[in-house]
């Protein structure tokens, strides 16, 4: 499935639905995030139009499959494959009197086995239908979508206050461990850990700085250990504690751990190295607080 949109491919025999291809195609394109190309506006290509059709429902994320009453080999194998492939599945199945026996066959040994199909008797009926089995489909993502990012969301929030629980219950220099620790995760390929071991890491370091150097500051006195990772930034940019390079490298790795816990996003194993080559190179230039 592309990041951008989910990929219909389109199963039936082209000259009985020739026009509502085109028009049911227009129609799937303006839903969000669904995308469908006809097979024959596909381009050329050096393979049979069957080995094209069958590796376009491999890479396809559903299909929906058009039977009318003439018989079509390229959309019975279209539809096999797809259903061999566990692909999502809409069929639509024309009524009428006569049918070619092979779609006939293929009714009764894979769509309805499959389990859901739909009956049609003219095209505005099923355009109607095919459009709101999308629309399901795409609610039916964007709920698993929601819950999965929810689940992984508290997840990530009991890990992290995990770590804190850590850090409260040990001396300054935790910090130096916790960076002990990112590597190790960055090592495992667990990116998610090696940006919040990371950031809290500058987080503690930041804070046990401005303890030994501003612990008599009327605006910090008696309650850094409640500040937040960005309120320590911005008071150690005012009172100018750091120099604006490393003010603006702390600012981007709060806002990766942010995005990693609050927004869903899956760290990428080049945001995993920023994080922790930020937090290798702060601890090294200011070695007094180590």
């Amino acid at each position: 499935m592309s990041a951008d949109y989910v990929d219909v491919f389109l199963s039936s025999q082209i000259a009985e639905f020739e026009n509502f291809r085109k028009y049911i195609k227009n129609k799937i394109n303006k839903r969000n995030f669904l995308n469908c190309t006809l097979l024959e506006q596909r381009g050329a290509s050096p393979y049979n139009t069957t080995s094209i059709s069958l590796r376009k429902v491999r890479n396809a994320d559903l299909l929906v499959g058009l039977v009318g009453k003439n018989e079509s080999s390229i959309t019975r194998a279209e539809i096999r494959e797809a259903i061999k492939k566990d692909k999502p599945c809409f069929f639509y199945i024309k009524e009428t009197k006569s049918r070619d026996e092979k779609m006939n066959v293929l009714i009764s040994e894979s769509i309805k086995p499959y389990g859901k199909y739909s009956e049609f008797k003219n095209q505005k009926e099923l355009c109607k239908q095919i459009l709101k089995d999308l629309n399901d489909y795409m609610l039916d993502l964007l709920k698993v979508g929601l819950e999965q990012h929810k689940n992984q969301k508290e997840k990530t929030i009991k890990h992290e206050e995990k770590i804190r629980k850590e850090v409260k219950s040990h001396p300054d220099k935790y910090h130096l461990k916790l960076l002990k620790q990112a590597r190790d995760s960055y090592g495992l390929k667990d990116y998610l850990s090696t940006i919040i071991k990371s950031s809290i890491s500058l987080e503690v370091w930041l804070r046990t700085y401005l303890n030994k150097t501003h612990s008599d500051d009327k605006y910090f006195k008696d309650k850094y250990e409640k500040k937040t990772f960005g309120y320590l930034i911005h008071y150690a940019e005012k009172i100018q504690l750091l120099k604006k390079r490393d003010i603006g490298m702390l600012i981007e790795v709060r806002i990766l751990r942010n995005d990693s816990v609050h927004t869903g996003k899956t760290p990428s194993q080049a945001s995993a190295q920023f994080a922790l080559s930020i937090a290798e190179s702060i601890f090294d230039d200011y070695p007094g607080v180590n």
